[in-house]
Formats: structure tokens, sequence, C-alpha cells
């Protein structure tokens, strides 16, 4: 019973590192995001004929 209770709190701890990593990378994406684009903008550009 007790494998069962650790295995259980195991896919708890799992779920709640997975949130906080995506909450992580959304917010760089959202602070970062705005300053990349005109980089990415230039090199589409560049592949566009």
């Amino acid at each position: 019973m007790d494998e069962e209770k650790e295995r259980g709190a195991s896919s708890v701890e799992y779920s709640l590192l997975v949130t906080l990593i995506a909450v992580a990378v959304f917010g760089a994406v959202t602070l970062v995001g705005p300053a990349l684009l005109p980089g990415f903008n230039s090199a589409i550009a560049g592949f566009t004929p």
C-alpha cells in the first residue's frame, strides 16, 4: 500500500514540476519574444524570392 502512495505522490510532484516549467517557458517567451521578432522577420524575408 505504501508503494502506491509513493507512486501517487511522485506523479503529483512530476505534474507540479511540468507545470512550473511550462509557466517559466511561457513567461520567458512572453518577455523575450518581442525582442526576437525582428530577427525572425529578417530571416524569413531572406528566404522569400
